[in-house]
């Protein structure tokens, strides 16, 4: 996810997040979807924007 706001990494259980420069890559280790909020910017993957939250699988 190209990520575009601020300096900090959003949090939800069972989610790995790490930045790397203005990339944010997200990881969900829980056996159900997640929804991130705080997530602006677009999917590197699907190329699909995000303007508050993104739902991981």
């Amino acid at each position: 996810m190209r990520f575009s706001e601020g300096p900090w990494v959003p949090r939800a259980h069972g989610v790995e997040a790490q930045r790397r420069g203005d990339v944010l890559f997200l990881l969900n280790h829980s056996d159900r979807a997640t929804e991130v909020a705080g997530v602006v910017g677009t999917d590197r993957l699907s190329s699909q924007a995000s303007s508050s939250s993104t739902t991981l699988t």
